[in-house]
């Protein structure tokens, strides 16, 4: 669980626009960070009973549409996590497409064994919706890596995540506990106007 409480006197950088809209905008680089926070997810979804090779085939068909049909997305901010779910959704559409297509080649004599071993396998498990918060908030953080100076991840993670006290953390990476305290601020806005939209 992230920390996202903040000092009055931190200072804050400017608000940036959600990844959405950057996407929409076709701004260099955000439809690559959209991918990057999303794959692992998307390939979760569709673990049970395909293999890796078949699960990075529907990934990317996933993408593919996602990337078709971004424009036409609208999220509610009554329902949190409608950009997640709308993703999701188109998911599982495209792994049951994918298993129909092998049965009918099953059905039809063809695929043989693995074919048939597919289709008597698990589906695809459920993850607790904090778990795929947690992977996709992961992803951001890592993405954000290259955004910032080298030590304003570490001391975000250290004193949002972890719950180290930012007086330690500071003293740790040889910085003020103001300093710490802005790199937290900045970190944490960012989270929050970049990516919230496609996470919460």
């Amino acid at each position: 669980m992230i920390d996202d409480s903040v000092n009055p006197d931190e200072s804050h950088a400017s608000t940036s626009l959600t990844l959405l809209q950057r996407i929409r905008d076709n701004e260099s680089g955000a439809w690559s960070r959209l991918e990057r926070i999303y794959t692992p997810l998307i390939y979760l979804w569709c673990v049970g009973s395909l293999s890796p090779e078949e699960i990075a085939d529907i990934g990317q068909d996933v993408l593919i549409s996602v990337s078709k049909k971004i424009g036409d997305f609208k999220r509610d901010p009554e329902r949190p996590g409608s950009f997640r779910a709308w993703l999701r959704t188109i998911t599982k559409r495209k792994v049951i497409d994918y298993v129909r297509k092998k049965k009918r080649q099953l059905a039809a004599g063809q695929g043989g064994s693995d074919a048939h071993q597919m289709m008597n396998e698990q589906p695809a498990p459920e993850f607790p919706e904090n778990e795929e918060t947690g992977v996709l908030y992961a992803q951001a953080i890592e993405i954000m890596r290259s955004d910032f100076p080298d030590w304003y991840i570490p001391a975000f993670v250290r004193i949002a995540i972890d719950g180290e006290s930012p007086a330690h953390v500071a003293q740790d990476l040889g910085q003020k506990a103001s300093a710490v305290y802005v790199a937290k601020s900045r970190v944490l806005q960012r989270l929050r106007s970049e990516f919230q939209e496609v996470i919460e």
